[in-house]
């Protein structure tokens, strides 16, 4: 009956440790999981950055920085126009995660510079201060247009 009683507490025992190492290896698990779903997160905004980047660079070859910010519904200022927008890469108005900023840099000699930015960087200090924090911006694509726009 003593070793009945043994039997028990063993098993018991065995079933607490068990338990135990799963709890342990879950916990590592679930952060491994986080990690790589967050990672994932910065790959599709870093892929749609670039995506529409390309878009509006593409725009800005065919007929220039005016008909480009036109085309995709940008606001104006003196020498750049801006697009925001949110976490799911929706169209908005104000203060949203990402801004796409289109900058006519010069022209000269009939050639068209301009620089497309995206990101979560402020405007003036990614555009207008000329520098982009690196760590907030998702895509730059420079743009040279060769005679054609006036």
């Amino acid at each position: 009956m003593g070793n009945e009683r043994g039997n028990y507490r063993r098993a018991i025992l065995e079933l607490v440790l068990v338990t135990g190492i799963f709890a342990v290896v879950s916990v590592f698990l679930l952060r491994i999981y986080l990690t790589a779903d967050h990672l994932r997160g910065e790959a599709v905004a870093i892929s749609t950055a670039t995506v529409r980047a390309q878009g509006v660079a593409e725009a800005v070859k065919r007929s220039g920085t005016d008909f480009a910010a036109a085309q995709f519904g940008m606001q104006g200022g003196d020498g750049y126009s801006i697009l925001r927008f949110g976490k799911n890469w929706e169209t908005v108005s104000e203060n949203e995660k990402y801004q796409l900023v289109l900058v006519e840099t010069g022209r000269e000699d009939g050639v068209l510079h301009a620089v497309v930015y995206v990101g979560g960087a402020t405007l003036e200090d990614a555009v207008l201060g000329g520098n982009a924090d690196e760590e907030k911006l998702l895509c730059r694509l420079s743009v040279a247009v060769y005679g054609g726009l006036e």
